[in-house]
């Protein structure tokens, strides 16, 4: 990633969805770019631009907790939403799966999506991602917000404590020997 993406994701429209509203790139002031850049790209975390194949800027891959010496990292993926749903994702996906592994050398990759984001979650799968746990994380998520809908409520992807909302999430990886 280069220091100019930033200045072209803070253009994306927000998600419409009140459940994806967080996975909207903030409109950050210059100064905050620059701030956001340097953490995304210090340390254990590292960041990689989607492209379309004209080179327009659509989304981005973030590892973070990068163990150098183990050879796995945890994943997060953003998209402008102009380009979700798109066949982007899981093509963004496939060709850093293969940097991954045979550029990087790197062993184990792993993921949390949440349970209420469906579209993502078959994305996974379809890119050889594996479920091996789930958990609740608080989301800034407003009750009105939660969809009434019945397999919600069944599969439980939504616990509500007071004013406190958590959300179930899903953990997956894939490694090396999931690939070959």
């Amino acid at each position: 990633m280069e220091r100019e993406d930033v200045d072209v994701m803070v253009t994306w429209p927000p998600y419409e969805d009140p459940l994806l509203k967080d996975y909207s790139f903030p409109q950050f002031t210059h100064g905050e770019r620059d701030v956001w850049y340097g953490i995304k790209n210090s340390g254990l975390k590292k960041c990689f631009t989607v492209l379309t194949m004209s080179g327009e800027v659509i989304g981005y891959i973030s590892l973070r907790n990068v163990n150098i010496f183990s050879k796995k990292a945890e994943m997060g993926i953003v998209f402008s939403p102009k380009y979700v749903d798109a066949g982007y994702g899981r093509d963004a996906i496939m060709a850093f799966l293969d940097y991954y592994f045979n550029g990087m050398k790197y062993k184990k990759l792993v993921l949390r999506v949440a349970a209420f984001n469906k579209r993502a979650y078959r994305c996974y799968l379809a890119c050889g991602f594996k479920y091996v746990d789930k958990s609740y994380v608080r989301v800034n998520i407003k009750k009105s917000d939660i969809p009434k809908d019945e397999e919600f409520k069944r599969e439980r992807v939504f616990i509500k404590r007071g004013d406190k909302i958590k959300a179930l999430f899903y953990k997956m990886e894939i490694s090396t020997q999931s690939t070959e």
